[in-house]
């Protein structure tokens, strides 16, 4: 995330309204970077249908699941299928979730998870509590069968027509309930949803050869129901807002004012200006040409680079729409005078954030600024899939250095950068790990990318969305106590939270931002607003019901609120 350096910077609220990677590198793709949203929803639904099937014969449409095989060899399987008709087409699946209650076990069973890939029906007969099913039904019966569909046709294979490759394997315990999950089963709905005469559901498999059966509750069963539970975003039309940063006073009110990037479809990017009293519009500049995507903006502070920050510029990061080349351009706040321009990185990366560091070299004077790209390379290596490069502004021609961060395991999100004083800057990357969505901040040095150390922040209810850096926590004025602050939020009950955690892990807090009516996007630093001598947390949010943005200061200390912004 842009330029949080761990100084006091005359610079402002500096934050970026960009998508969070799953969705953002989607629209990156097709070219709506610019024009829409995402707006993270959610669906719990119980089966529409369920039923077992028995290798030895007989139908359970209405009475428990079963998974396993008994000990004559004889193999139970469930099926389960939901009405996914409420998320509508176009959504992106985000996060999904299985979780079966367990009504009676005999021993150890892994159970898999696959994609079904015929319809079937469940029928109106029961089976034993035992696991046993009724009789079989003849050709053409509505209950589904180990050979049967119930719906007319055969299976093509006995035992179900499935994707041979797991969406997912558990271990089902005694009791208690077992979940499934991961990216398998995000791949499942999406392709639910993107051609909805697909959905057939899914096939439980057990274990073939340990003689060891798991009863399951059914849908018709009084307690315990099976829980799918789906995140997904959906697109919507809002302003053109792509990245908001704070400059330094140019307006001449006597406060901080606000840069905006923006850019309107078939049109180029442009910044403009706002004053920070009275929040109006007093300038703006164009930046590269239509042919670029906006992708992310970020201040200087030192624009003529002489060691004195009260010349701010902007450095807006784009993406050519027919190439996929990555270009910085830079800019004064006043007067728009191109200071700088310069290709990053390779068309292989997609982009997901810039950041300045105000003072590469460490000497505590911002005379030696540098630019870092955050990108991500599917077809990278593990190890060299997540990627910040980083050349100086005097020199842009030349890279300084590429600081290759957590492996492919690890999505990334957004980058800031520390400051210290007589010691190369801190580069941190903020990634979230597939199926775990584990949240890390990783922090290597700028100098020789060693890796400085890793911090871990909430658990997995959580969705980061964020990174900014507090460079004052303590508010003494002294900063040289900087905090990590990841903004997350929580697709089961709507909250946003800012958790504020030291370097070393140890937390400081959690703010929570906002109400459920409002989705919270990015997350900023700010000088003190208030007076207290502390620094203030910014918040990006749209409105979930129209997409509506407001930019929310609060004091850290205290946690009020000090400023709301609707740009």
């Amino acid at each position: 995330m842009h330029n949080f350096t761990a100084r006091k910077s005359p610079c402002g609220l500096s934050l970026r309204c960009f998508l969070c990677v799953r969705t953002s590198l989607l629209l990156i793709l097709t070219g709506l970077t610019f024009s829409t949203l995402a707006i993270a929803e959610m669906l719990s639904a119980n089966p529409s249908t369920d039923a077992t099937i028995f290798s030895g014969g007989g139908v359970n449409g209405t009475g428990g699941l079963f998974v396993g095989t008994n000990g004559l060899g004889d193999q139970r399987r469930a099926l389960l299928s939901f009405d996914l008709s409420a998320i509508p087409a176009g959504a992106v699946i985000t996060d999904v979730s299985l979780t079966l209650t367990i009504e009676n076990a005999q021993g150890p069973v892994t159970g898999s998870l696959h994609r079904l890939l015929k319809d079937w029906a469940e029928g109106d007969q029961g089976g034993t509590g035992q696991g046993g099913g009724m009789p079989s039904q003849p050709t053409g019966g509505n209950d589904v069968s180990w050979t049967l569909t119930g719906l007319g046709p055969s299976w093509t294979s006995a035992g179900g027509d499935f994707i041979a490759g797991a969406s997912d394997t558990e271990s089902i315990p005694f009791n208690g309930t077992v979940t499934f999950s991961g990216d398998g089963m995000e791949s499942d709905l999406q392709a639910w949803v993107n051609e909805p005469s697909g959905n057939f559901g899914w096939i439980i498999l057990g274990s073939p050869n340990n003689s060891q059966v798991r009863k399951l509750a059914s849908r018709e069963s009084g307690s315990g129901q099976p829980q799918l539970s789906v995140t997904y975003q959906t697109a919507i039309d809002t302003q053109d807002d792509i990245d908001v940063t704070g400059v330094t006073d140019i307006s001449g009110d006597g406060v901080p004012d606000v840069a905006g990037l923006s850019q309107q479809m078939a049109d180029r990017p442009r910044v403009r200006y706002y004053s920070g009293a009275n929040r109006q519009r007093f300038d703006q500049v164009n930046y590269l040409s239509n042919a670029w995507a906006a992708v992310a903006a970020a201040t200087v502070a030192d624009g003529n680079q002489d060691g004195v920050r009260n010349d701010p510029a902007v450095a807006v990061l784009g993406r050519n729409i027919a190439t996929n080349k990555l270009f910085v351009q830079v800019r004064m706040a006043e007067g728009g005078a191109a200071i700088a321009g310069f290709s990053v990185l390779s068309a292989a990366w997609t982009p997901v954030d810039v950041v300045v560091i105000d003072d590469a070299n460490g000497d505590g004077v911002s005379n030696d600024t540098a630019i870092g790209v955050l990108g991500v390379n599917p077809a990278g290596s593990s190890r060299r899939h997540n990627l910040v490069q980083v050349r100086r502004l005097s020199t842009p021609t030349s890279v300084l250095n590429n600081v290759y961060f957590a492996n492919a395991g690890w999505t990334p999100l957004a980058a800031g950068t520390v400051h210290r004083s007589g010691r190369s800057p801190l580069l941190a990357m903020l990634a979230e790990k597939a199926g775990t969505r584990q949240i890390l901040v990783q922090a290597r040095v700028l100098s020789d990318a060693s890796l400085q150390r890793n911090s871990f922040f909430l658990n997995n209810a959580w969705r980061a969305r964020d990174l900014a850096i507090l460079t004052d926590t303590n508010g003494n004025s002294v900063f040289n106590d900087a905090s990590y602050m990841v903004l997350a939020v929580n697709p089961g009950n709507g909250k946003n939270v800012v958790q504020i955690r030291r370097p070393g892990g140890t937390l400081v807090k959690n703010i929570f931002v906002l109400n459920e009516n409002w989705q919270a996007r990015r997350i900023a630093r700010s000088d003190d607003i208030s007076g207290n001598q502390f620094e203030e947390l910014g918040v990006l949010a749209n409105k979930i019901s129209d997409g509506a943005a407001l930019i929310q200061l609060k004091d850290f200390a205290t946690a009020t609120t000090t400023v709301n912004i609707f740009p």
